[in-house]
């Protein structure tokens, strides 16, 4: 597979939404499925990376800027490139499975689990046999919005992910 398309490539998104990122039950799943979506974003030249916005009108280039989260709404949940679009516009399931998203890129586990459970904290920590908060160390991404320099938190987020499976969250 190659690492970019071409400039005048559009790669053709899924026909139908990813409904593993919707029926996920562990961080770990739905985090794997938000990174593929992801990767797959960062190949697509109609959009530019930033992770201070979710889903906003194309800028001065025509391009739409995404941040993870973003790249979840325009590949699974198919809203259209150019649309201004936030986690709250499409329901309350999906806003929570995309903050916690936002809050996993962020390296902020705990508040990841209270967001996709919608359980308080003591019981979110509970469900899942944590003893006291959990945030993850990661490199500051939020002004980084070269392509390559994404590829540096994909591979954070993968680390991510594997730790979460290990603790079967």
């Amino acid at each position: 597979m190659r690492d970019m398309l071409a400039e005048t490539e559009t790669p053709q998104l899924a026909q139908t939404p990813n409904t593993g990122f919707m029926a996920a039950t562990k961080l770990h799943e739905l985090l794997g499925y938000a990174l593929a979506d992801f990767e797959y974003i960062l190949t697509d030249q109609r959009y530019s990376i930033d992770h201070g916005a979710w889903h906003q009108s194309p800028d001065d280039d025509a391009r739409c800027c995404v941040c993870m989260a973003g790249a979840v709404m325009a590949r699974t949940y198919r809203v259209a490139h150019g649309d201004a679009t936030i986690p709250d516009d499409l329901g309350i399931d999906a806003a929570r499975r995309l903050y916690a998203i936002d809050l996993l890129r962020q390296g902020y586990i705990s508040e990841a689990l209270v967001e996709f459970t919608g359980a308080d904290v003591a019981q979110s920590w509970q469900q899942w046999g944590l003893q006291q908060k959990w945030e993850h160390r990661l490199r500051d991404y939020e002004d980084e919005q070269q392509r390559y320099q994404a590829r540096g938190l994909l591979r954070d987020l993968r680390g991510l992910q594997a730790d979460l499976q290990k603790a079967n969250i």
